[in-house]
């Protein structure tokens, strides 16, 4: 994936039975977003490692799906890569699976999913990390 900037966004998706996403249909930034910041290169490239690691997940997730954090990465202005994160519920949901989160398959064909596909506890507290660091609202 090419890119030359990242966002990290904090928000609050306002959920009342169904969860509000950081842009909307045409491409909005939500008026939800409290704080925007452009990370620092080395917890981009953290980042980035930390996501292709397998160690990264691997265990369950719950349903709910309330994200106040979102990671967005642009190529020329343009969004290519969403990926937004529930700390209550375990889980990263990115415009593709990501391939570090394929892990223990469950079912065949259309029926295929992946059991384990919520954050490690390392995982967790790293991306608590970078909330703590860039000041956001929804920590552990």
């Amino acid at each position: 994936m090419a890119f030359d900037q990242v966002v990290f966004y904090d928000y609050n998706d306002g959920y009342h039975g169904e969860p509000r996403r950081l842009f909307d249909r045409a491409g909005n930034l939500s008026e939800l977003v409290t704080k925007s910041v452009e990370p620092e290169a080395e917890d981009v490239k953290a980042l980035l490692a930390a996501l292709t690691e397998k160690s990264s997940f691997g265990q369950a997730f719950a349903y709910c799906f309330d994200p106040h954090f979102a990671i967005v990465f642009y190529e020329k202005g343009c969004n290519v890569q969403t990926i937004e994160v529930c700390l209550d519920c375990n889980r990263v949901e990115a415009g593709y699976l990501l391939p570090a989160q394929k892990q223990h398959p469950q079912g065949e064909g259309d029926c295929l999913y992946y059991a384990g596909s919520g954050m490690s506890e390392s995982f967790q507290l790293f991306i608590n990390g970078l909330l703590i660091k860039y000041g956001f609202s929804n920590q552990l």
